[in-house]
């Protein structure tokens, strides 16, 4: 798919779900959207259209790609919709784009409740980060073909929440999108 193609096709699913402003970015606001309450069944329903839209953007060997979730089926928590959604949208994303470059594989997406904070981890089963992706995710660089990751640590910290490198290596990576639960549950 050309990439004007893909450029329009994002900002269509960028409109959907919102937009936050660049310059509230950049300035590190709080976010200005209103949390809502999510169950396990609605972050499961969120997650299965971020799998969608992956798929859909990502369109070659995507079904080489398997996807799963594993949602603790007691977690309740409050969060920024728009925002979870973005940031999970770039991880899967990122996940996808990576294993597609080698054939295909898994990305698994959990979420739990962990000392008062709900953590959702996105993991796959490639190569691992390239260096530049990690120095990006450690500095919140905004640097070109860094996959977002400096722009969903951003997200999760206009959240309230952080970004965690879990793992990575030949056998994977694994990226933890930690999140404070609001108290709830």
């Amino acid at each position: 798919m050309p990439l004007r193609n893909r450029v329009r096709d994002r900002e269509r699913i960028e409109a959907m779900v919102g937009r936050v402003t660049l310059e509230a970015f950049l300035r590190n606001q709080p976010c200005d959207e209103h949390p809502v309450c999510l169950t396990s069944e609605t972050l499961t329903r969120l997650l299965h259209r971020v799998e969608e839209l992956s798929r859909f953007a990502s369109e070659n060997c995507a079904d080489e790609v398997h996807f799963s979730t594993d949602v603790d089926p007691t977690l309740v928590f409050m969060a920024h919709r728009p925002s979870l959604f973005r940031a999970l949208m770039i991880l899967v994303e990122n996940a996808f784009d990576a294993l597609m470059q080698h054939g295909g594989g898994c990305v698994v997406v959990s979420a739990r409740a962990v000392f008062g904070e709900v953590c959702i981890t996105v993991s796959d089963d490639g190569r691992g980060l390239p260096g530049t992706w990690r120095d990006a995710l450690r500095s919140r660089a905004l640097l070109p073909g860094a996959g977002g990751l400096p722009n969903v640590a951003g997200l999760a910290t206009r959240m309230g929440g952080s970004l965690r490198l879990v793992r990575t290596g030949s056998a994977g990576t694994s990226l933890a999108l930690d999140l404070p639960d609001g108290s709830l549950g």
